[in-house]
């Protein structure tokens, strides 16, 4: 994966994979303190100990595929650029998985394209509760899916209207963020 996005969708996936009703993605940077990342928890059906110890195995997955790259892959990338891979799990309760970088490491991958990557997850699982974070400094946006959907009278998020909406709802406060 080329992109700290790509990882962000992958990782997403996997929470939907485990079962997660409700799924929240932040995406921070800070560049007083010269760090960015982002933290994916869910309410899925969580891993034991031994799947959590296994999770840097390239050959290990619990999916259909026959390698396991995700995690390696980013925590190699994070390691790479001066960052730490997090990850806690319990059992019928969830996962977390936080990934930090510094933010002018020469060997940091892009950010990508975050929003392209939650309006993705938005049409392909409108079902979930999605809650998303993104902070620049010491500025923060929040969105969740629940408020919209009060406010919908059963249109479906994933509906071409909603997403548009949705979209550029998140580009001008994420922008705005960014000045």
């Amino acid at each position: 994966m080329k992109e700290i996005a790509l990882h962000i969708l992958d990782i997403a996936q996997n929470s939907v994979n485990a079962g997660a009703g409700e799924i929240s993605i932040e995406v921070w940077k800070n560049e007083k303190d010269n760090r960015t990342g982002f933290r994916v928890r869910d309410n899925g059906k969580g891993m034991d100990l031994e799947t959590l110890n296994r999770l840097n195995d390239p050959f290990f997955t619990t999916g259909n595929k026959k390698t396991g790259l995700g995690i390696p892959l980013l925590r190699q990338h994070a390691e790479a650029a001066g960052g730490i891979l997090h990850v806690e799990s319990e059992i019928n309760k969830g996962t977390l998985i936080r990934a930090e970088f510094e933010l002018d490491h020469l060997d940091r991958q892009p950010m990508g394209d975050v929003l392209s990557t939650l309006i993705s997850l938005l049409r392909a699982y409108p079902e979930r509760e999605w809650l998303f974070s993104y902070q620049v400094n010491d500025r923060e946006y929040s969105f969740n899916t629940r408020d919209i959907k009060t406010e919908l009278d059963g249109l479906p998020v994933s509906h071409p209207r909603v997403i548009r909406f949705i979209r550029d709802m998140l580009q001008e406060n994420m922008d705005a963020l960014s000045k």
